[in-house]
């Protein structure tokens, strides 16, 4: 038989051992180790929480308490390459007639697209549910759970959810624990620990898991490189969106170009953005301002085409006179 509780950590240290970098809370704030053990506080407003970095090491979600009341909280997304955060899930969760604005161990799926939490509300507590960001839909997938975590390793269960669940006392009085597997749905799948099942988790504890298959490759979608020169899409342009001005920066009185690779779609919209080069701290306020703006079509062959180009936001704080 398997010490499924040994599993679980090794689970959780095969997956965040893909990251090099640590995250935790000190002092209501979320703090950035690195391998070098230097620390960086990627928050400052000391009401956070429950940190969670995604094995890619990409993404740091955590959790954000209400000034009024701290049994309230929201889910947060740190978007590393930029250190940009956006509010991920303000709430409240609703789920089989029951409301939650206060949780714990924030967790995403593999694609982003869930978030995993388990409620600490008094008549909620160990309800582990999954959001659907697209829609805000929370679904409960068990009651009296702990501790849980997404296995994203072992090829058979991608995206499957252990946890760990309390049970009613035994005749001695006592709680007991035990470890569930549900499907990435929510559908309970079993005991974990019997059969089929108990074989594929003991090769997950052997590292077989790090054997992951090859995504399929994604067909290259077509572009018109010379319809990308910059100085063409520039006037093409019909619905631009102005930066805001980060305070910070502009209190330490930082100012020059950020240049972006744009993606533009066949109907005219931004539909990626990356880095080229610029001051990481106006990274974040140019990237937002350039996913709003708006092109004329690229006609090509007479149908509409996506194009990449580049462009060139600038940041400049005024004069100030004597």
């Amino acid at each position: 038989m398997v010490n499924f509780r040994v599993l679980l950590v090794m689970v959780l240290l095969i997956r965040r051992g893909w990251a090099a970098d640590r995250v935790s809370t000190e002092d209501g704030r979320i703090v950035l180790e690195d391998s070098s053990r230097r620390k960086t506080a990627l928050t400052q407003g000391g009401f956070d929480s429950d940190p969670w970095i995604s094995p890619d090491g990409q993404t740091v979600v955590f959790l954000r308490h209400s000034v009024e009341d701290q049994f309230q909280t929201s889910v947060y997304e740190i978007d590393m390459r930029t250190r940009t955060l956006k509010l991920l899930y303000a709430g409240p969760a609703k789920y089989h007639g029951r409301a939650s604005s206060y949780f714990g161990h924030p967790e995403l799926s593999e694609s982003h697209d869930t978030l995993f939490l388990i409620s600490k509300e008094y008549a909620t507590s160990g309800a582990l549910i999954f959001i659907r960001l697209a829609n805000g839909q929370a679904t409960l997938i068990s009651d009296e759970v702990v501790g849980y975590d997404v296995i994203e390793c072992p090829k058979k269960y991608r995206g499957d959810i252990i946890t760990l669940k309390r049970h009613e006392e035994d005749i001695l009085g006592r709680p007991y624990f035990l470890y569930y597997l549900y499907s990435a749905a929510g559908q309970e799948l079993g005991l974990a620990g019997g059969g089929e099942l108990d074989a594929d988790l003991d090769s997950l504890r052997d590292g077989s898991c790090e054997e992951s298959e090859p995504p399929p490759p994604v067909p290259p979608r077509p572009t018109i490189p010379s319809a990308g020169n910059a100085t063409q899409m520039e006037r093409r342009l019909v619905s631009r969106v102005e930066p805001i001005y980060p305070s910070q920066a502009r209190s330490e009185h930082i100012q020059g170009d950020v240049r972006l690779r744009v993606r533009v779609a066949a109907d005219g919209t931004v539909e990626d953005v990356n880095l080229v080069s610029g001051p990481p701290q106006l990274v974040g306020a140019a990237i937002a301002a350039v996913k709003q703006w708006r092109y004329r079509p690229v006609i090509s062959s007479g149908h509409p085409v996506a194009v990449v180009t580049t462009v060139n936001v600038p940041f400049r704080l005024p004069l100030t006179g004597k």
